[in-house]
C-alpha cells in the first residue's frame, strides 16, 4: 500500500505521486527478484525517513530503505533534504533511520548505504545559501527551498562521484505493466 500522507501545501508539482511511483518500482523491482518487502506505515514514513522494509532472498536479515525519486531532478544529480521545514527536524537524509538511501535514476535505483551518504555529504563542504535552485544545481551551495512552515535546506549531489567515491549496489527497474527489465 503507498503512502497515505497528506500532500505538502506548497507541492505544486505531484511530488508525493512521483515519491509512491518510485516506492512502487523499487517494491517491485526488489519483488520479482525474490525478495521480501514491505511497506513502512505512515508514522515511520513521517518521523523515520523509511519507506520500506526489505529481507534480502538468501538472509533472514531485514532491512530499512528512504526511497529518493528523480523527480523533475536533472538525471545527473539526486536532491536530498539537510535540514526539515519544521523547527529542529534535521530533514530526510541525517533524520533518516533507514539503513539505505535508494535514490532512483532512469532505468535503475542506486543503493547506498545511509551513514556513507550522510558522510559524503558532510564533507562535500555545502556552505553558502541560495534561493536560486538552478544555482544551487550547479553550486556546492544549500538551496533555501521556502515552505508554508518555514523553510527546507535541500543540496543537490552528482550520482556520479557518489557512485565513483562510495560502496553501491545497483538494482535495475523492472517494467510496472509486464515485470521485465527497463533497458
Amino acid at each position: 500500500m503507498l503512502s497515505k500522507q497528506k500532500r505538502h501545501p506548497m507541492d505544486k508539482r505531484n511530488c508525493l505521486e512521483i515519491g509512491n511511483k518510485a516506492e512502487l518500482l523499487l517494491i517491485l523491482s526488489l519483488y520479482q527478484r525474490g525478495h521480501k518487502i514491505y511497506k513502512a506505515t505512515d508514522k515511520q514514513d513521517k518521523y523515520k525517513h523509511i519507506d520500506i522494509f526489505v529481507t534480502f532472498s538468501g538472509t533472514n536479515d531485514e532491512t530499512t530503505i528512504q526511497v529518493k525519486s528523480k523527480g523533475k531532478t536533472p538525471e545527473h544529480l539526486v536532491c536530498l533534504q539537510i535540514r526539515g521545514f519544521r523547527e529542529g527536524l534535521k530533514g530526510s537524509l541525517f533524520g533518516s533511520k533507514a539503513e539505505w538511501f535508494a535514490i532512483e535514476r532512469q532505468d535503475c535505483f542506486v543503493l547506498i548505504k545511509t551513514k556513507l551518504l550522510q558522510e559524503f555529504v558532510k564533507k562535500s563542504k555545502y556552505k553558502d545559501f541560495t534561493h536560486d535552485k538552478e544555482e544551487a544545481q550547479t553550486t556546492k551551495k544549500i538551496y533555501v527551498r521556502p515552505t508554508k512552515g518555514g523553510e527546507d535546506h535541500l543540496v543537490y549531489v552528482s550520482v556520479n562521484e557518489m557512485k565513483t567515491s562510495l560502496s553501491h549496489q545497483i538494482v535495475k527497474k523492472v517494467d510496472q505493466q509486464f515485470g521485465i527489465e527497463l533497458k
